[in-house]
């Protein structure tokens, strides 16, 4: 599974099924201004907030923005409905994922029963409409994914929220900083402890 970041709270996930590659866009959006792609090729889209403003999608994806349980390409994916939009929870190459899209408050018992198994958790941690820092801290506390990806304190319009570092502080943990594509197996998982992944937006 490979996984591009293009700030906000858009990723590119690109996995396998059956060997068959799979591409997946969250969250695609076009700034007024700023280094962004033109248009997308992925095979799913999904939004937390409706798909207005997105850029072009080609290769006529299947858009999910409504709440619901769904497969397609062989992947599982859930929308779970919280007060800012909508949630994701997904599995693909035996990984689960969680993104929790601009969630702004800590996880109620139920949200957490449908998210809380994901290894790898994309949150909000730059405050305005979205989580700040501390409230991330202890979303990331709540689940206890394998890896956790910070998300929406940067735009590719480069605009900065609150400072990643205050969330990489208050969390505790060094972030690794790969290059703009973070590639992970089920095997390569941590298997005990949290890691921080910092991922450079494309």
């Amino acid at each position: 599974m490979n996984i591009q970041w293009f700030g906000n709270s858009c990723f590119r996930i690109q996995t396998k099924h059956h060997g068959e590659p799979v591409d997946m866009v969250i969250d695609s959006y076009k700034p007024a201004n700023g280094d962004f792609p033109r248009n997308l090729s992925t095979n799913i889209a999904l939004f937390t907030h409706g798909a207005d403003g997105t850029v072009t999608l080609s290769d006529e994806p299947m858009v999910i923005e409504t709440p619901g349980e769904y497969e397609t390409k062989g992947i599982f994916i859930y929308a779970y409905p919280v007060a800012s939009g909508l949630i994701f929870y997904f599995e693909s190459e035996q990984v689960t994922c969680a993104h929790l899209g601009y969630v702004n408050k800590e996880l109620t018992d139920k949200e957490l029963e449908l998210v809380g198994e994901a290894d790898i958790l994309m949150v909000p941690v730059g405050g305005g409409d979205a989580a700040d820092a501390s409230t991330a801290v202890k979303i990331v506390t709540q689940i206890e994914p394998r890896i956790v990806i910070p998300m929406c304190y940067h735009s590719a319009a480069g605009e900065t929220w609150d400072k990643l570092e205050k969330f990489s502080k208050a969390l505790g943990l060094p972030g690794v900083t790969p290059d703009k594509k973070f590639k992970v197996t089920k095997k390569e998982l941590p298997e005990e402890e949290t890691k921080l992944v910092i991922i450079e937006r494309s």
